[in-house]
Order: C-alpha cells, then structure tokens, then sequence
C-alpha cells in the first residue's frame, strides 16, 4: 500500500513538473523587429517587420521584386500603405489583407498569456475576427511562426529580436 501511494505521489509530481515548463514562457509580441516569409496559398512573401511596444506595427516587403519596398503601417486607430511615391490611408483593401491578419494576431496575442507546451513547443491558440491562429514560440517567447489553418496562411519568422 506504502508503495502504491509512494508512486502515485511521484507520478503526480512527474505530471506537475511537466506543466509546469508552459508558465515559463512568456509570448514577446511586441517591442520586437523579425524578417518573416508568408506563404498563402500557392504565394510566398518575404518581409521586414517593425513592432513597438504600443502594437504600432510596419511590415517592409522584400520579395517579390516586383512591390520590393512597399510599406505598410498599422496602429490601432489607423493604417496606411506606401509604394514609391504614393501614399494611402486607411484603403478599404487592407482589410482582408494576410498582413492585416498577421497584425491582429500579435495585438490579441498580446492580451493573452495561455502559453502551452505541447509536442515540445510552446503554443499560443488565439482568434481574431473570426480567424483561428497558432503561434509556435521559442524558449525565450520570440515567436517562431504563426499559422491560419482555415486561412492556408503561414509565416516563419526569423532574426526575430527585441527592440528597446
């Protein structure tokens, strides 16, 4: 009997110890730059991206060589786009833009600290106007990548680091 309550304290221990490595991690979702590649659909972008610790946030497209350079800002009160020359805010197509998403997905996941370790990751779930995603992040809470499985969207990101 001594031994049957000996091991079923150990396995409660054992189970305790393994969850307890998803309180370690917090999501760092802003005050933070990365270079991410999109790929949506058959589609793959490549771009800067600047976060502030206030969610304002500036994406910097890379590739394809073709929109190299256009910027878009985003705040929680406005959003604007520019390509060489021409500037425009708020436009009406930003809303179902893949940046857009990305974007609403680090402000809500900065109001939310459900961090769990499952498959040797740790996981952020969230949604954002009808939009499941997942962030994977590092030990450090960096993001990895974030996906929209019911959006076929995926971003990877990297040189992910923290601003002052």
């Amino acid at each position: 009997m001594k031994k049957t309550i000996y091991i079923l304290i150990c396995f409660a221990i054992f189970l305790t110890g393994c969850n307890q490595k998803s309180s370690e991690v917090t999501a760092v979702t802003t005050g933070l730059s990365f270079t991410a590649e999109i790929t949506e659909k058959n589609s793959t972008y490549k771009c800067t991206a600047v976060i502030k610790s206030n969610g304002d946030t500036t994406f910097k497209i890379l590739k394809p060589e073709k929109i190299k350079g256009l910027t878009f800002n985003f705040s929680k009160n406005s959003y604007s786009m520019e390509f060489l020359d021409l500037k425009s805010n708020r436009p009406s197509q930003f809303d179902n833009t893949s940046l857009n998403l990305i974007y609403k997905a680090f402000l809500t996941a900065n109001n939310k600290n459900e961090v769990t370790f499952e498959k040797d990751k740790f996981i952020l779930n969230g949604n954002t106007e009808n939009h499941n995603f997942i962030f994977t992040l590092g030990e450090s809470g960096l993001p990895l990548s974030l996906e929209f499985p019911n959006n076929d969207l995926k971003i990877i990101f990297k040189n992910c680091s923290i601003n002052n």
